[in-house]
């Protein structure tokens, strides 16, 4: 039997483990000898592999050696270092990351030897000091041998200057949806105020000079230069021109003013205040602006915008642009039953090539391209749009969407779906994913025809191999090395694009929803990307949405 113990040795630096074979103590083995350092004042010395090595092979030999053998030997089993420091820029310098390796029972990095390397790699900007001193001092009391690792500086990327605008001067028919404030201070919320036009002169809008942007800079101190913001060109639209001040957009004729893509222009407007027998149905290269209503039978049709101003009975409205209406959309079934129909069933239909908004509807076919509101309820109707459909003004809690269908591009939101009278209630949403699956066929296709290119020139290399020996034989076959390898790296970027693809187009799915701010009633029927839930009992608030190829009812939802 042996004894070890163990002693700093003269250098100061490292542990000396000192074996007697003359004396008996605890079985010596690779884990006693863990056990006895964790145990002594050297607990944080790193331990020398070589050094256990040659301690266990020597305690090993003296138990076959002869009693007069030397009894005593010296192995040096563990070192004492010193924190190590390294910092590391990214390839565009706009990082700079610290590790730190804490010591094995040495000196722990200073802040001076961190400034000290900091200088030397050229990181002078961005410096995050509190950054630093966390990190040192995780270090410090952290578990010898232990890496760690933080940001120190950042840089700043430039920041691109706004481009110029042009900047509205006059309400256009979107903007006109706020109720107008009394005298007194109170809102009248069935009050929009006049429906605006413009006349020939007026200016419509002014223009704003774009910004010079922010400028930049790396964590080594070079300057980022910004670039400015563009320029804002007119765009020539009918109804408009340029002012004798050329940042300003006038009319040049008299009507109601449209904002477009980069601009305005000013339609054409016939105004008329009763669409009924006496007017006959309206058809308009322009805008129509109804003072009134459009009664039963009617037909308005307008390139522009449709305004109208009380309500629309059972007639056809067609609008090029955003329709209005003030009051109500009154439509009715004309199979008279109220469990099955559809749009060719309901007497009274809207069409928007822009938005369209209204008070209410029931027994409607309501279309619109940028979307839907409506401020208090959507009864037994047909609405499609590939935007949003949002029903209560200001988040009407009581709003209702009740019975037929309602289809939208990714969020339908109201107060009440259904009834206390489970009266069916369908809404659909379909999310536009066809960019991606479009991006993934193609990116599927080009990968399977590297993925074959790849088997090919595998299957020919053992041909070339077969060659007599030479410069032919090894520039060919370097060449169909090079192009395996450049192939099978193009190979992993497309698999790699298309996950990113499927992941973009799972967070377009996730992020459609059906949202109520009070209670979706039975009977509730929402099918989001092709998945159908169909409600069996009534929820108090929240939403339904598409998580993991179902819909679930998730009460988070706002």
């Amino acid at each position: 039997m042996s004894s070890l113990s163990l002693r700093l040795a003269e250098d100061q630096q490292s542990v000396e483990a000192v074996l007697n074979t003359q004396v008996d103590g605890e079985p010596i083995n690779e884990l006693s000898v863990k056990k006895l350092l964790a145990e002594s004042d050297f607990c944080g010395f790193k331990l020398s592999d070589s050094g256990l090595k040659a301690l266990l092979s020597a305690a090993q030999n003296s138990k076959n050696a002869p009693d007069d053998a030397s009894s005593t030997s010296i192995h040096n089993i563990a070192m004492r270092l010193d924190g190590q420091l390294s910092i590391v820029l990214s390839l565009d310098q706009m990082s700079a990351t610290a590790t730190i390796t804490a010591a094995y029972g040495g000196q722990p990095i200073e802040p001076s030897q961190m400034q000290q390397t900091q200088e030397e790699m050229g990181v002078i900007q961005g410096i995050d000091s509190d950054a630093i001193s966390a990190l040192l001092e995780q270090a410090r009391t952290g578990e010898s041998g232990a890496e760690f690792s933080r940001p120190i500086a950042m840089g700043k990327a430039a920041v691109k200057g706004r481009d110029g605008r042009w900047v509205s001067d006059v309400q256009t028919l979107r903007q006109q949806l706020k109720p107008q404030t009394r005298e007194d201070g109170t809102v009248d919320l069935r009050d929009f105020g006049e429906i605006l036009t413009v006349e020939s002169g007026q200016q419509l809008m002014h223009r704003e000079p774009p910004t010079p942007g922010q400028n930049g800079f790396t964590v080594t101190g070079e300057c980022l230069v910004a670039v400015s913001g563009s320029e804002a060109e007119f765009v020539p639209a009918e109804g408009i021109s340029l002012g004798k001040d050329p940042d300003l957009i006038v009319a040049s004729r008299g009507g109601m003013p449209v904002e477009t893509p980069g601009g305005m222009r000013v339609d054409n407007i016939y105004s008329i205040k009763n669409v009924d027998l006496s007017s006959g149905d309206i058809i308009f290269d322009g805008g129509v602006i109804v003072q009134g209503d459009i009664q039963e039978g009617m037909r308005v049709s307008a390139t522009g915008d449709v305004t109208v101003g009380g309500s629309v009975y059972f007639s056809e409205v067609d609008s090029g642009g955003d329709i209005l209406v003030r009051k109500g959309v009154v439509g009715n079934q004309r199979q008279g039953d109220d469990q099955h129909f559809n749009s060719e069933d309901l007497s009274c239909s809207l069409k928007a090539q822009g938005h369209l908004s209204l008070g209410f509807a029931q027994y409607a076919r309501l279309e619109a391209v940028a979307g839907i509101s409506v401020d208090k309820q959507l009864l037994h109707c047909m609405a499609s749009t590939v935007g949003d459909i949002a029903i209560g003004k200001g988040g009407d809690r009581n709003s209702k969407l009740i019975g037929g269908v309602t289809r939208a591009g990714n969020q339908v939101c109201c107060g009440i779906f259904g009834t206390e009278a489970f009266v069916p209630t369908e809404v659909e949403l379909c999310p536009d994913v066809k960019e991606f699956h479009d991006q993934v066929q193609i990116a599927t296709e080009q990968l399977e025809l590297k993925q074959r290119l790849i088997d090919d020139l595998q299957q020919i290399l053992p041909k070339i191999k077969m060659l007599p020996k030479g410069p032919a034989r090894q520039e060919k076959l370097a060449k169909i090395v090079n192009t395996i390898n450049h192939t099978a790296q193009e190979t992993v970027a497309l698999a790699q694009k298309i996950e990113r693809l499927e992941q973009q187009e799972a967070e377009r799915l996730e992020a459609a929803r059906v949202v109520s701010t009070t209670t979706i009633y039975p009977n509730v029927n929402v099918v989001i990307a092709g998945q159908r839930l169909k409600t069996r009992r009534e929820y108090q608030g929240g939403g339904l949405c598409y998580r993991q190829r179902e819909v679930v009812h998730d009460p988070s939802l706002k």
